[in-house]
């Protein structure tokens, strides 16, 4: 694995990052790719699944400035892998769902379960890198295997090479409406697997609402953050995020594109 992890933004999201501590998971079925979510057998699934999408590429890549920033006037952030508090899940059982004790999320319990849906635990892989394929089986995989199973975790890991140039590694968080059937045993790695198929069944009139999940970043995580500025950013930009900067995490190093002066910006 990667000891660092780069995410391409425009400057007033890096604001909000540096006055919460927090990164923001998007909704799956609201990422660039939009064949993304969707499934060969229950159709669009992106709903269910929260996602926070960073690159491995050390190397600053102009097609991802340009998608992902406004103009290529934003920044990258680089953070440690390993980014993300982890809250200890004490309770074992909580607005009538049972939680194992014991149990590390990077959400705690309030935020987990909700007044309309519930996210389960992490995914084995927590992140995972992105693989990219042709195949069409894996970009639109088959997700129901039993009347009771819907496998969520086989969405949002396969890309065409279309996008390979992002190098992706991908957070992953899946939520589901609340409440669940009774058998949903919300301790179970398993959980968003066991209870899919009746996720779809009982509530398929219902959504996943598009409020954002937010991971705090660790202390230790947040002094290590480096900033790459991009190559349009303008002084007035830049003499603001310095300004957040030394008020707000004065450890952040901060480095200029190399394409600075090399592309046209107007």
């Amino acid at each position: 694995m990667p000891e660092y992890l780069y995410h391409y933004t425009q400057a007033d999201t890096l604001g909000l990052i540096l006055e919460t501590r927090r990164i923001r998971f998007n909704r799956l079925d609201h990422v660039r790719d939009l064949t993304e979510g969707q499934s060969r057998d229950l159709g669009r699934l992106g709903m269910y699944q929260f996602v926070s999408c960073w690159t491995e590429s050390v190397a600053e890549s102009i097609p991802v400035w340009g998608l992902y920033t406004p103009q290529m006037a934003g920044v990258r952030v680089r953070l440690p892998i390993d980014m993300f508090a982890a809250y200890e899940q004490e309770s074992t059982r909580y607005k009538g769902v049972h939680v194992d004790p014991g149990t590390r999320h990077i959400l705690p319990l309030d935020e987990r379960i909700r007044g309309n849906c519930i996210v389960g635990p992490h995914p084995p892989e927590f992140p995972h890198r992105m693989m990219y394929t042709d195949n069409p089986n894996l970009l639109t995989p088959s997700v129901a295997e039993e009347p009771t199973v819907i496998q969520f975790g086989r969405i949002g890991v396969y890309k065409s090479h279309d996008w390979e140039f992002e190098a992706e590694w991908r957070y992953r968080l899946f939520a589901v409406p609340h409440p669940v059937p009774r058998d949903g045993d919300f301790g179970s790695p398993r959980f968003a697997e066991t209870v899919g198929r009746q996720i779809v069944d009982i509530f398929n009139a219902r959504t996943v609402e598009d409020t954002g999940l937010f991971g705090t970043l660790s202390d230790s995580a947040f002094r290590q953050m480096e900033l790459l500025l991009g190559p349009c950013l303008d002084t007035t930009t830049r003499t603001r995020i310095e300004s957040l900067l030394a008020r707000l995490n004065p450890d952040c190093r901060v480095k200029s594109s190399r394409f600075a002066g090399r592309i046209r910006c107007d």
